[in-house]
């Protein structure tokens, strides 16, 4: 389901922020896995922290398609 608000796309934004925060907490990848974890990661990174700080929704909703790219090419640098 698509959010329709900002706030809607702040709170998903501060969700992801969680939950990204705490994989990285518990990361425990070494090496080659650890570096393609950060290629990943950092642009997701910066699409939530646009999300969470943007008023404005065509900037939001960008952002969220954003996201959704990234998390579906997760099974490119991992298993």
């Amino acid at each position: 389901k698509q959010p329709k608000l900002t706030a809607d796309f702040i709170n998903l934004a501060i969700e992801l922020q969680s939950g990204l925060d705490k994989m990285i907490k518990e990361c425990r990848m070494e090496g080659p896995d650890h570096e393609a974890l950060h290629q990943w990661l950092e642009p997701l990174l910066e699409n939530v922290a646009v999300l969470k700080k943007t008023s404005n929704e065509k900037e939001a909703l960008k952002s969220f398609y954003d996201i959704r790219k990234q998390l579906k090419t997760y099974h490119q640098y991992f298993e």
